[in-house]
């Protein structure tokens, strides 16, 4: 919307402007002469911003002037075409609606733009936009977002008359800079307040609504530093060929063989064949994740014990239980590495929100510890445990929060560091529920939080960090990432219920070891597992202000990395001790799930399918179960199709420009699949 444009002028300094410092007269000068004026084929010149370059002045005797020839840059209004601007319905008729956005008046959205079946009211003086059996009314002064068609200058100034021609020269007539503009697109151009009318609009005298007498629905949409409007990116089409399905009902061991050209019981040898195909040209060490991101991960057990600071000893204490133990924090390491892998890729112009700007040096990090709304210190316990959470955060990540992690070129900022703490709190969050509703023994090699402090305590912990990590979600004051991480806990909860779901019925999701039960199971594992990592992806990327297809391939490779992840989760449960595992093996069947080793294992099985049925209930089914699974191929099949579902990810990867950041998400790629807990 505002560009910088260099320009060079000699300007007059009068003797009353002599008191001033040489920089603020000549600015002075500068926005007098040029502020508010229109340059043909430039725009709207608004302000100036800098002075680039100052030559020696010279003195007009005859009038004590000073004369200077300065260079420097203005800041002008010049929109690009496409781009979506927010103003006001300024007037209205039959050809259109002019809309003003305060300091600029000169935009028309002709009536062949307007939404389709829009028509002008003559008695109301406003445009009506009607569908299904609804009115819209786009009232005068009204908040209104529509994006830029056309771009028009008028040279306005009288051509030069040829000698001897007596005759006037016409002046065109017309402003000399205007836009035309659309809103006639689907989507959330038009009015931010729509107001949906079921009654004629009889009801509306003067356009104002009578609430008396008409029924009212406001659709309020973010109110924030515009909208990201659809901006695809060099590399959508690839990204697209990404999105094919992967069939796992037929998923055989051979294939981890045929790709790798290794037995699959030799799974060590298969991932180090695995690196190689990844690696350059099979000789390179890939870069190692942890040391990329260097001290960043080392701050954040202290980061969110800060984020987690109540004022209530106890209430500390449990809700960072489990933060005392070394975690894996596979996904803050994500985030991190995606932030940086994306900092060097195809970006947005300018700002698209609050803390998102393609120029860092203008954004002030210190909000993320500020409070959206001054409401929240309308009482005085609010006000005292919002104080608690600011002081503590403020000074968190050795006293430099608010300072971006650069190393090699790539850039992790503070508001990734955020992202990728509040992720950890919602995964966390999920632990403490989970352990309460599967009456875990042990997590993280620690006993499970409930046979420590409780039921209850475990499960206001676990509120405890959701809360806090909407807190710190809110002042990131990006709605797009609020919306996205919002439904990462739709997800958790809509996955337990499938998991849930009684599988006794004959037309059952899990009924037979079918592609429909495959994808069942894989819905449900992306629900509650993969879920959390591909959208903190997607929020990684969205942080840098990247263009679509960036964004869309961190999002596919969290997804295929998180059901990967899973996968071997699942295969880790038949195949190690409880202590390496950190938690109690065999698992899974004691909660009468069934996973991809018994699924595969199922199809060679019959016998298996009414234990799944009755959810191993019975006793001896999880024995006979663990047996069958073992004499099977599942095991196989099951790192066969983790392996396809990693190979999905580190194809997505190459959307992204080649950096050390993306050599490490390669090695972490890797290193889920070689895990042994």
């Amino acid at each position: 919307m505002f560009v910088l444009v260099v320009l060079r002028d000699t300007l007059k300094i009068i003797p009353a402007d002599f008191r001033k410092t040489r920089e603020v007269a000549i600015k002075d000068a500068i926005n007098a002469k040029y502020s508010n004026r229109v340059l043909h084929d430039v725009g709207l010149c608004m302000l100036v911003h800098d002075l680039v370059e100052i030559d020696e002045g010279f003195v007009q005797h005859s009038e004590g002037w000073i004369w200077i020839k300065v260079q420097f840059r203005m800041i002008v209004f010049r929109p690009f075409r496409d781009e979506v601007l927010v103003g006001r319905v300024r007037s209205a008729g039959d050809e259109g609606i002019d809309v003003s956005m305060g300091f600029f008046e000169d935009i028309r959205i002709p009536a062949s733009e307007m939404p389709s079946g829009s028509t002008y009211s003559r008695e109301e003086g406003v445009w009506v936009w009607r569908y299904e059996e609804n009115e819209l009314f786009m009232d005068l002064n009204e908040p209104i977002r529509f994006r830029v068609q056309e771009i028009n200058f008028l040279d306005i100034s009288p051509p030069r008359p040829k000698v001897g021609d007596a005759d006037s020269v016409p002046v065109a007539h017309g402003p000399p800079f205007s836009l035309v503009c659309t809103i006639a697109e689907e989507g959330q151009l038009g009015a931010f307040a729509r107001d949906l009318l079921t009654k004629p609009s009889e009801v509306r005298p003067l356009g104002k609504i009578a609430l008396g007498t008409a029924k009212v629905a406001h659709m309020l949409e973010s109110a924030t530093t515009g909208v990201r409007a659809p901006l695809p990116g060099p590399q959508h089409q690839a990204v697209d060929q990404l999105k094919r399905p992967i069939v796992a009902s037929t998923v055989q061991s051979k294939e981890l063989e045929s790709t790798l050209n290794v037995s699959s019981s030799s799974w060590s040898s298969a991932l180090d064949k695995a690196s190689q195909i990844v690696g350059d040209q099979g000789t390179k060490k890939l870069t190692d994740p942890k040391e990329m991101v260097g001290s960043e991960l080392s701050f954040i057990t202290d980061n969110l014990a800060r984020l987690l600071e109540s004022g209530h000893p106890m209430l500390n204490t449990v809700s960072r239980y489990y933060f005392s133990a070394s975690g894996k924090h596979i996904r803050p390491l994500l985030v991190m590495l995606v932030a940086q892998a994306t900092s060097i890729a195809t970006k947005r112009e300018g700002k698209t929100s609050m803390l998102v700007n393609s120029n860092i040096e203008q954004i002030d990090y210190s909000l993320m510890d500020k409070t959206v709304s001054q409401n929240i210190h309308s009482d005085g316990e609010s006000q005292r445990v919002n104080q608690l959470m600011e002081d503590a955060t403020r000074n968190g990540h050795g006293g430099r929060p608010y300072s971006p992690h650069i190393k090699d070129g790539l850039t992790i900022l503070p508001t990734h560091r955020r992202l990728a703490e509040i992720t950890e709190l919602i995964h966390t969050s999920s632990l403490l529920h989970d352990d309460v509703i599967d009456h875990a023994e042990t997590r993280r090699g620690l006993p499970a939080i409930q046979k420590r402090f409780g039921n209850k305590m475990a499960i206001f912990a676990g509120d405890f960090l959701l809360a806090r990590a909407s807190m710190a979600l809110a002042r990131l004051r990006d709605p797009e990432v609020i919306e996205i991480m919002a439904s990462v806990l739709c997800d958790l909860v809509d996955g337990e219920f499938k998991q849930l779901r009684n599988l006794k019925d004959e037309d059952a999701p899990m009924a037979r070891p079918d592609e429909s039960a495959f994808s069942y199971y894989l819905e449900k594992t992306y629900l509650k597992t993969g879920s959390l990592i591909a959208k903190s992806c997607r929020s990684s990327a969205i942080l840098n202000n990247t263009t679509d297809d960036i964004v869309e391939a961190a999002y596919i490779y969290g997804r295929n990395l998180g059901i990967a992840f899973q996968l071997i989760d699942d295969l880790l449960d038949f195949t190690v001790s409880s202590t390496t595992f950190g938690k109690p093996v065999g698992a899974d069947l004691e909660l009468g799930l069934a996973t991809a080793p018994v699924l595969y294992a199922w199809q060679e099985y019959p016998q298996l399918g009414p234990l799944v049925a009755r959810k191993f209930s019975n006793d001896g089914d999880v024995a006979q179960a663990w047996e069958l699974v073992h004499a099977s191929k599942g095991l196989e099949r099951t790192k066969a199709l983790a392996w396809r579902y990693a190979s999905r990810a580190i194809e997505a990867l190459a959307i992204f420009p080649d950096s050390s950041a993306k050599e490490a998400l390669q090695n972490v790629t890797l290193s889920v699949l070689t895990r042994s807990k």
